[in-house]
Order: C-alpha cells, then structure tokens, then sequence
C-alpha cells in the first residue's frame, strides 16, 4: 500500500487485464494455471469474483453450520474448488466463497499453534474440533533457527519438566521450533544407525548425550502416516496412566494427535446418539473406550462422569 499515484493510467488497466486472464484461466481449469499458480493467488486473498467487496458478508454461525451440513453429507471437511464461472453465476460465487473460509480456518489454526495474530479465536477452534474438524498441516518449509546444541538440551529438560516425556509432537512450533528441530535430529540419528548417513565425531558425542537424557529419536518417525484407531487408544491408556485421568487437552503437546483424535470419538459419539451412522465408532470401540472410562464430554477440572 502507498499514495504515489500511477502516472499512467495505463498501469491501473494492465494490472486488470492481468487480473482478468487469471480469472478466466480459473473459470476454464487449465491445469497449469491449477498446479502452478492458482494456490499462490488464493494464498494471497485474490479476488476471483470482480467487485469482491460487494459481495454478501456471512456470519461465522452460517458458515458453520453450513460446514455441519457438509459434512453430514459428505462424511469430510475437503471441500472442492466449485466448477464454474463465479462472475456469472451466484452459486458457484457462494460455493467459491465456502471453500475460501474453510481454507481461512487452516490458516488461522496454524497462526494460532504459531502464537501469532489470528482472527480465528480458541473458542471456535473448540467448536471446530468437537465437530471433529482436522486442521491441515503448514505446507510451507519451516526453518528451524540455528541455535547452539546446549540450549536444545536444555529446551528438552524444560519439556521433560513440563509433560514428562521427550516425545515432542513434531508440530510443536515453540521453544524455536523444537518439534521441528526434534524431528530432523531424529531422522538424522536413524539415517546413521541405518548406515545411511555419516556423522562427525561431534555429533556422535551429542547424539550420546541425548541419550543420556533419555531422547529415543522417535519424534517424526512414521508420524506422517495415519495412526490406527488402536494405536491412538493405546497413546490415550497412556497418558491416562501418567497424568490419573482420562480428559487430555485438546492441544496436549507431546501429542497433538491423541489430543485432537479423543475429540473426534466425542464427535463421533454423539451422532450415535442422533441415531445417525459413524465412520469409525464401533459397538466394540464404544465397549472399549467406556470399560476404559473414557469421558464422552469435556470436563472441567474435578469431573469424573463418562456418561
């Protein structure tokens, strides 16, 4: 933004002609506008419809409710680009517009977890993950600030203090990155006992004291692929047995997963109760979870029901 005003009015009519093409590579879908640039454009807020700021605004209750809707239907949270010419058609611009907030909500979870500005407030994070909505993880690359190893043991200690384990979620994005960082010196650490990778004499000896300390070199490792319904029960028995109850926090640092999985039996849970079908919550699981004395809604501190 600036107040030099262009000289030229032809500056002001290329920038829409420019601004036109792209619009119209996106109403016809060529496919290398869709894989090259489309994602960059929408990053950035582009307005696909001319004359955006005419456009209906929407209250947060409507759009959720419409993403209950969708889900309802659908049995997911992806919701697709809309077909279609926006400029001309006011479905296509409402359903344009959907998709939009929707990416919105990913971005302003991932600001939240960073600890910067976000318009999207913990409490409507909380109504999203009751509903059992998955947030999308940064695509972008994460530099982890270089900082001497001798501050990363005593981050580690710090968290060992805190929640009792060194198995860091590798999304943690506190303490300069520490999941980041825990992440990539465990695939090192793996890489080398593999024979994959050779390390100097100064590695070796911090490798060795983080041994010491009781780092496994786990963090990262499979995580990206999808943990079972099991396994996820089993991380639950766990921190159950270390912490003497069954209500994790939603975001629980050493595993942002298990967390956010607990809500989504809740979720699934309650449209049991509606007499609706779920995709994961079994008679079995549901035998499991209540002989385990899973809490089937969050409780404040000093709770004990699991009805």
């Amino acid at each position: 933004m600036h107040g030099r005003w262009p000289p030229k009015k032809e500056q002001w009519e290329s920038i829409g002609n420019w601004c036109h093409i792209q619009r119209r590579a996106y109403v016809n879908k060529k496919k290398m506008f869709m894989e090259e640039r489309f994602a960059k454009l929408d990053e950035i807020g582009f307005p696909w419809v001319r004359n955006a700021h005419a456009q209906p605004n929407v209250s947060w209750e409507d759009n959720f409710q419409r993403l209950v809707e969708f889900h309802r239907v659908n049995r997911h949270f992806k919701v697709p680009i809309p077909e279609g010419n926006p400029e001309e058609d006011a479905e296509v611009a409402d359903a344009l517009r959907f998709h939009k907030w929707v990416k919105w909500l990913h971005g302003g979870y991932r600001s939240r977890m960073a600890e910067r500005p976000s318009k999207l407030s913990q409490d409507r994070i909380d109504q999203l993950l009751e509903l059992g909505f998955e947030f999308e993880e940064s695509t972008k690359h994460i530099v982890i600030p270089d900082i001497p190893f001798e501050r990363r043991l005593e981050q580690l200690q710090s968290c060992q203090e805190e929640l009792g384990t060194l198995r860091i979620d590798h999304r943690y994005q506190k303490m300069d990155q520490l999941g980041a960082w825990a992440e990539q010196i465990s695939k090192r650490y793996n890489d080398w006992q593999q024979g994959n990778q050779e390390i100097s004499s100064l590695e070796q000896f911090q490798f060795n004291q983080l041994i010491a300390l009781g780092f496994e070199f786990n963090v990262g490792v499979q995580v990206r692929s999808r943990r079972s319904w099991d396994e996820n029960f089993n991380a639950f028995l766990r921190y159950q047995i270390k912490h003497g109850h069954s209500n994790p926090p939603r975001t629980y640092k050493a595993d942002m997963r298990m967390g956010h999985w607990v809500e989504v039996q809740r979720a699934e849970y309650r449209l049991l109760c509606e007499g609706k079908k779920s995709k994961q919550l079994t008679h079995e699981r549901c035998k499991k979870l209540k002989s385990a004395g899973f809490l089937w809604k969050r409780e404040k501190k000093g709770s004990t029901s699991t009805e």
